[in-house]
């Protein structure tokens, strides 16, 4: 569902997010930020098809540098369904050209790297269309 408030993470709300398309990000974390306007958004991105990804790839850019801090798991890949992995998170991490935005490994590997990084009151939004609402559900 869209913005959907999960749970607490100590004092930090989560909240999942379905959207993928960079305008959805934007949507939501402008929303995010006028929810809470003098909290830090953390944002945890699993970008949906490794294609949708290389044809949005400059669009993503400006919409995950709104959080204040975004962390980029693995594309969500539809098992069987690309052949085209030229464009990865990785990549999309380092285009952004920012210290707030990194690439986070597979959804395991993203949710350690958003607990070591959340602070306390932060706001935690989880997005993407892939599996990445499963970290939303077991860190509350």
């Amino acid at each position: 569902s869209r913005f959907e408030k999960v749970g607490m993470y100590k004092t930090s709300p989560v909240y999942s997010d379905y959207g993928h398309h960079p305008t959805e990000i934007i949507a939501t974390l402008q929303g995010a930020r006028e929810l809470y306007p003098h909290r830090r958004l953390v944002l945890l991105f699993q970008p949906h098809q490794y294609d949708r990804t290389k044809k949005l790839f400059n669009d993503f850019l400006p919409a995950l540098s709104i959080a204040d801090f975004s962390i980029i798991a693995d594309v969500y890949d539809v098992a069987g369904r690309e052949e085209d992995r030229s464009v990865n998170s990785e990549m999309l991490a380092t285009a952004c050209n920012s210290e707030n935005v990194v690439y986070g490994g597979d959804l395991d590997q993203s949710r350690n790297r958003l607990l070591s990084e959340v602070k306390e009151r932060d706001v935690i939004i989880i997005m993407g269309a892939g599996e990445v609402d499963r970290i939303a559900r077991e860190i509350v």
